[in-house]
């Protein structure tokens, strides 16, 4: 049914990209084979480009699979940088050790190239220096960080979390499209969701500073 209806948007408008999503199985693939099953058949009949964001597979084979099926993108997301304080805020992703993001990030790169894979980091509720570090860290392995602003919702556990400063996020929208701009990087090289840049500010590699908003 996945399938279908993104076939049928792309016949619509063959400028359509797709990006695949979901929760995460608790299963060595991380929802891997899921998502190869319709990348699969969605490339039999179209060649829409397709992202997937996922959670690192425990084995890098997986990726593999998801490059067989025709995916030419992944977003695997950090998050939160400090190991320690990711245990607070991302409980059930922390058993995940940050080695390992970073493993698979740079083996997906090697597969499918620079500029092909994003992480999101989020402002906000951690230090602008630890969300700088790992965009940092990023983008010298030839990923692009996406930089998304805490902003809770009403009833969510961390409601009382106070939203991200414009002032932090508007120091590390600097920062990040410095190093995007100096190693050569643009959200606009990845497809799927990370080229649209409507809900971060990484596109800001395209502005002089002076002429931000």
């Amino acid at each position: 049914m996945v399938a279908l209806t993104a076939l049928k948007a792309y016949q619509e408008n063959k400028q359509y990209e797709l990006t695949l999503s979901g929760g995460t199985a608790d299963t060595p693939d991380r929802s891997a084979l899921y998502f190869c099953k319709i990348a699969s058949a969605i490339r039999k009949e179209a060649n829409m480009p397709m992202a997937v964001e996922l959670v690192p597979p425990d084995d890098n084979s997986f990726l593999d699979e998801l490059q067989k099926a025709g995916v030419c993108a992944v977003i695997m997301n950090i998050e939160i940088w400090d190991p320690n304080l990711r245990t607070v805020f991302c409980p059930g992703k922390a058993h995940i050790r940050r080695e390992r993001d970073l493993d698979a990030i740079g083996y997906a790169i090697d597969k499918l190239g620079r500029g092909q894979v994003a992480s999101v980091l989020i402002a906000g509720i951690q230090s602008n220096s630890d969300v700088i570090e790992g965009a940092k860290t990023l983008i010298g392995l030839g990923a692009v960080p996406t930089i998304i602003p805490f902003k809770p919702f009403d009833d969510c556990k961390m409601a009382h979390f106070p939203c991200t400063k414009p002032a932090d996020v508007l120091e590390i929208y600097n920062s990040v499209a410095d190093l995007l701009k100096q190693s050569g990087l643009d959200p606009g090289m990845q497809k799927g969701c990370t080229k649209c840049g409507g809900c971060s500010l990484e596109n800001l590699v395209k502005f002089k500073k002076g002429d931000m908003p």
